[in-house]
């Protein structure tokens, strides 16, 4: 088991690295969610984002990978710590649906930006009318509402299930029950997202400072004859 919970606490680093680095590279696309159509004909006019959006949307993708095989590594050591089934794989569901819809959402950021560097290997018009402005605001909506709701539906079965097995420390309850009611604001402003990451980090130094405590692997009576 300790070598399982090294392993979830670098799917979990890595998950806070990958994230903030792509959310940054694309912030500008996430900020001009409100921006009118003119802003986005003239943001991709230029390939000067090109790079950068492909770097922050491939970086961002491996990321929701990461919290997806995170959250999995984290629900199987909660289940053999006698946390609750039935919560357990509620906050796995939750958390594919999460992975899911941001997936989705770097998906429809990076359709006009894809299409425009496709189009530049093969000589095509790039795209620049007004319609390019919803893929990037529809990807806005997908990573910002729904997914954060089941991120915090997620987080809070999760939490709910570790403090009914009392395996959940103080500070990871407080910093559970913030995210799980303040990410669903995360479409309203940028702030609220952050706390996914850092609930992330929070689960992954409690896994690491307790994977001595582990429990012991059951006896099954399969040992090998002298």
């Amino acid at each position: 088991m300790a070598h399982g919970q090294r392993g979830m606490v670098g799917l979990g680093l890595g998950f806070v690295i990958l994230f903030v680095v792509g959310g940054l590279l694309l912030g500008e696309l996430f900020g001009a969610f409100a921006d009118s159509d003119a802003f986005f004909v003239d943001y991709y006019s230029t390939d000067d984002h090109h790079r950068r959006d492909l770097i922050g949307g491939h970086l961002f993708v491996v990321s929701a990978l990461l919290l997806l095989l995170f959250l999995m590594r984290l629900v199987r050591h909660l289940r053999s710590l006698g946390a609750s089934e039935a919560d357990l794989q509620t906050a796995q569901l939750s958390g594919v649906i999460a992975v899911t819809l941001l997936l989705g959402g770097a998906a429809a950021v990076l359709t006009v930006t894809m299409a425009q560097a496709f189009g530049g290997m093969t000589d095509d018009t790039p795209l620049t009318t007004p319609a390019v402005a919803l893929a990037p605001q529809l990807g806005y909506v997908l990573v910002f509402f729904p997914a954060p709701w089941a991120a915090a539906l997620a987080i809070a079965c999760i939490a709910w299930s570790g403090w009914r097995a009392r395996i959940w420390p103080r500070s990871l309850r407080w910093l559970s029950v913030t995210a799980a009611l303040l990410l669903p604001l995360s479409w309203v402003g940028f702030m609220p997202i952050v706390l996914l990451p850092l609930w992330v980090l929070g689960v992954s130094i409690w896994a690491w400072q307790s994977r001595g405590n582990e429990p012991p692997i059951p006896d099954t009576g399969n040992r090998p004859s002298h």
